[in-house]
């Protein structure tokens, strides 16, 4: 692995630490054929032995010192383990593993991590569904960097850059507004992702596309237009450069979202969504989508909750048109979301 890459779905053993998530399948899984839903999400009581490590921790109850111990989780989460010599600390209530922040460092991502939280959940109206475990480990790989979701854990794998990278080198240490929206996103994931489970045709757009929505509405509100029209030319110019972004109503499969379709068409589409029917009506939009139970994330599922939100059938039809059918859909969308 050390030449090819490293991922979440790895069993990866750096030398100090045991890292595997849901994605390396190391419990068994289920998949729920008629609902094209993988089943990852468990209550479990499991017992862990690590005969030369310090500490262990598994997704959905808090870290422990010692090479043996029990967990469980009466929620269901996935499931990730991560073993090995390392340590970890709390600060107003969100745990820190392996990262090595300083007590600075920590309070000011507790800070900001509690503050999303909080603008999350009153926007919603729905409840953020436990505290958050921040943990870094070093890849099996040369050069890869990257966070992941497992929640309530948020991840961030790397050599080159770790998690105090996230901060301005100043005499203030504040967080670096760009690394405050991949917080916000990955923080925006136990919505989409956790409490919904998006699947079928549209699990990508719904997975990731509405996450970095909810991002976006972070930045806009508690960062400023500046830095939220500075991300918005960006994803402007990602679409614009891209050849191969399927329109939302011709995806029939999760290979046609691809990383610009994901993380820039879709967010770009909401927000133009968004100036049709307002913010008020996308927030309540947004809290039917989410407690819409056993949804199948398709462009029907996206029309009807939209239409069952409040939204006027000559409204979405005037939207579908313009934004989604139209030969000159993408200039719409750019053009209106520039306004």
């Amino acid at each position: 692995m050390y030449d090819d890459g490293d991922w979440k779905g790895n069993i990866a053993f750096n030398g100090q630490t045991l890292r595997m998530t849901e994605q390396s399948a190391w419990y068994p899984l289920i998949y729920d054929k008629s609902k094209d839903v993988l089943i990852s999400k468990y209550t479990y009581s499991i017992h862990v032995v690590c005969e030369d490590g310090t500490s262990i921790y598994v997704n959905g109850d808090i870290p422990k010192a010692g090479n043996k111990n029990l967990f469980s989780s009466a929620t269901p989460v996935a499931l990730m383990l991560f073993a090995g010599t390392y340590s970890f600390k709390q600060e107003k209530g969100i745990y820190f593993i392996n990262t090595s922040l300083s007590p600075n460092e920590a309070s000011l991502l507790s800070t900001w991590s509690n503050d999303i939280i909080s603008f999350y959940s009153e926007r919603l109206h729905i409840p953020y569904g436990s505290r958050i475990f921040y943990l870094s480990a070093t890849p099996v790989s040369k050069n890869n960097v990257w966070l992941f979701e497992t929640y309530p854990t948020i991840a961030m794998i790397g050599r080159q850059m770790t998690m105090h990278d996230l901060f301005t080198k100043t005499t203030l240490l504040a967080i670096d507004t760009s690394n405050i929206a991949f917080i916000a996103h990955e923080i925006g994931h136990y919505y989409f992702g956790t409490l919904m489970t998006p699947n079928s045709e549209l699990q990508w757009a719904f997975l990731e596309g509405f996450t970095e929505y909810l991002s976006l509405q972070y930045i806009k509100e508690k960062l400023g237009d500046s830095l939220y029209n500075q991300k918005i030319r960006k994803y402007i110019d990602a679409v614009y450069e891209a050849k191969d972004i399927t329109p939302i109503n011709k995806v029939t499969n999760t290979y046609q979202s691809t990383e610009v379709f994901k993380y820039r068409y879709v967010p770009l589409l909401l927000v133009a969504l968004e100036k049709k029917i307002g913010q008020e009506k996308m927030w309540k939009w947004l809290q039917n989508v989410l407690q819409t139970k056993s949804a199948t994330t398709n462009y029907v599922f996206f029309k009807n909750s939209l239409l069952n939100a409040g939204v006027d059938a000559q409204t979405f039809q005037s939207f579908e048109y313009l934004y989604i059918n139209s030969d000159k859909a993408l200039k719409n969308i750019t053009e209106l979301v520039s306004r």
